[in-house]
């Protein structure tokens, strides 16, 4: 699995030189994951790019042709992308405009020849891919406990209807029950099935759950569960 830099600049000669320097990582194996680099040129192409993979860093230029860089680092698709924003302009807001947007850094252009460059890349990689590590373990503990709710709620919810199964199984067995508690039995056995029924097939067609107190739990209520409120 390798490392995406994304390099956001209209510049094609810049790119050159930054895309070399970059890749040069490679060379050094001063990282262990390979490093790719992929280029646009306008914040535009950045989306596009952004809506169909989520790099792991990028490096972006100010002025560019439909708007500056700054406006790209609030976009929704940049959440939790480490960026180093890049200029040639020297204005003094620049670079406080950038970092106050959320980028890691901002470094004038004609400091990437500089011996400090490729060691503090190198340092803002490092630290995005741990960054990212966390994110994923953090995740995964939530669906685990999401499961775990879930499972939960499922098997109280389910109890229910077939505690009154039980109890119907036993009334048709005993040799003293009457037609119509036999009648009764069997409707309580419609009843709860169709309920079952109707609690998998919530859980097949429900896109979010949604956070419920019930007996002083918390647990998670189907979707559109109706009858949550009804039952005890």
């Amino acid at each position: 699995m390798s490392i995406v830099i994304l390099i956001v600049d209209d510049d094609p000669n810049f790119k050159k030189i930054l895309k070399l320097k970059v890749l040069s990582l490679n060379t050094n194996k001063i990282i262990e994951k390979k490093i790719s680099v992929k280029e646009v040129s306008t914040i535009s192409e950045a989306k596009d790019f952004l809506k169909i993979e989520t790099p792991d860093l990028v490096l972006l230029d100010q002025h560019l042709p439909d708007g500056l860089g700054s406006e790209l680092i609030e976009s929704n698709e940049m959440l939790y992308i480490p960026v180093i924003s890049l200029s040639s302009d020297d204005s003094p807001e620049l670079p406080a405009t950038n970092i106050k947007k959320g980028a890691k850094l901002f470094i004038p252009k004609a400091d990437i020849t500089k011996a400090y460059f490729l060691p503090l890349l190198e340092a803002i990689i490092s630290k995005a891919d741990s960054e990212a590590a966390i994110r994923k373990s953090e995740e995964l503990r939530l669906k685990l406990e999401t499961v775990q709710t879930l499972t939960k709620t499922l098997n109280h919810e389910i109890n229910n209807p077939l505690g009154v199964l039980y109890g119907a199984e036993f009334i048709l067995q005993s040799e003293s029950t009457t037609k119509e508690e036999k009648d009764k039995a069997l409707l309580l056995i419609k009843e709860s099935t169709t309920r079952i029924k109707n609690i998998l097939q919530e859980l097949s067609n429900t896109t979010e759950l949604q956070v419920a107190d019930k007996g002083g739990e918390e647990l998670f209520n189907l979707a559109n569960d109706t009858s949550w409120k009804t039952k005890n």
